[in-house]
């Protein structure tokens, strides 16, 4: 059965982004058709292939199966933490304070994240704009000899690419380790808490070993689809840049 619902769920929402990006490259095409010839006087058409092709793959990457996967681990993650909140609220309470300066964190991530995918993706449009100029051109610049210049001009366009990627994996990686840490931070807290309440048993407190365990690993099964659903977020953010 779950082999079955998984294939027509992630089967569906490619199906529907393939046919969405379809879409938007039709339409993308009709608009600059119908444009007027002034209008290709001020704007570069040089980046269209690499516009219509890289960041519309971007975008498909962004709405199609890792929206499902998205909504499957916060779905998992709610669950989790209602089991937890079920067996021992005081735990649970004292566990998720970190919640918010997780959030916080991951929504600083994305917006830098969107940010940097857009300035990247300008300057591999702008590189793929030149490199098209060329070819396009290739018996012009071989007589005048101005390959070397040419190939600068590409060079300049591609640096400024890889430090934009460069800076955007920093991000990537710097919200990892965030997340990460502030989640172990939580186990140690969990556990530390837990025991005391555990050893308060014998002033009426109601907890046990087995309610330690079952809020310790609902909250860790929580911050693992917390975790997993970190990489699609940036997919969103990188989709979002590309649009």
């Amino acid at each position: 059965v779950l082999f079955v619902l998984g294939f027509i769920f992630i089967t569906a929402l490619n199906f529907t982004a393939e046919n969405q990006v379809y879409r938007i490259r039709s339409r993308f095409l009709k608009a600059v058709l119908r444009q007027d010839v002034g209008w290709f006087d001020t704007k570069s058409s040089n980046d269209f292939a690499s516009r219509i092709t890289e960041d519309l793959n971007k975008i498909q990457d962004g709405i199609g199966e890792k929206i499902g996967m998205f909504t499957f681990s916060i779905a998992s993650f709610i669950a989790s933490i209602i089991n937890a909140f079920i067996h021992g609220w005081q735990l649970t309470l004292v566990v998720l304070v970190s919640t918010p300066v997780l959030t916080i964190s991951m929504g600083i991530l994305a917006k830098v994240q969107a940010t940097l995918t857009e300035n990247e993706l300008k300057a591999y449009a702008e590189a793929g704009g030149v490199a098209e100029e060329v070819f396009s051109s290739i018996r012009t610049v071989m007589a005048f000899g101005g390959q070397s210049k040419e190939i600068d001009r590409f060079q300049k366009n591609l640096e400024f690419a890889k430090k934009a990627g460069i800076k955007r994996g920093m991000a990537t990686g710097i919200g990892a380790g965030l997340v990460w840490g502030i989640t172990y931070a939580s186990y140690a807290l969990a556990f530390w808490y837990g025991i005391s309440l555990i050893l308060a048993a014998c002033d009426g407190n109601s907890y046990s070993s087995s309610d330690l365990l079952i809020v310790f690993f609902s909250v860790l099964i929580g911050a693992m689809q917390i975790g997993q659903a970190a990489p699609y977020i940036e997919a969103f953010s990188v989709a979002r840049g590309a649009a």
